[in-house]
C-alpha cells in the first residue's frame, strides 16, 4: 500500500520523523496486535509531498484503522486517521 502525505510550513532541510501504524477494527474485548513502521526524512520545501510504502503480505483482509503521525525535532506532531479497507 502507498501512503501519500505532505509535510507543509518547515522551512527547507527540517528533518522530521513520522510513523504509520495499521489497526485492524476489531469487536470484542482481544486487543489486535498494530502493524507499525516508523520512518525519518527531511523537507525539501515549505510543501512537501511525500508516499511511504506499508507492506501488506501478512495483513488477513478486513477494516483497519490508519494512522499517519509526524513530528519535528520542536515537538510538534500532526496525526491523521482513516479508516482503509484491506481485500484479497
Amino acid at each position: 500500500m502507498e501512503i501519500h502525505y505532505d509535510v507543509c510550513g518547515l522551512p527547507s532541510g527540517t528533518p522530521y520523523r513520522g510513523r504509520v501504524r495499521l489497526t485492524p477494527v476489531k469487536k470484542g474485548s482481544a486487543k489486535p496486535k498494530p502493524l507499525m513502521i516508523s520512518f525519518k526524512d527531511q523537507v525539501d520545501g515549505m510543501a512537501t509531498r511525500r508516499e511511504q510504502e506499508l507492506n501488506l503480505a501478512s495483513t488477513k483482509p478486513g477494516t483497519y484503522t490508519l494512522e499517519l503521525s509526524v513530528a519535528d525535532s520542536k515537538g510538534r506532531e500532526r496525526t491523521r486517521m482513516q479508516r482503509v479497507l484491506v481485500k484479497r
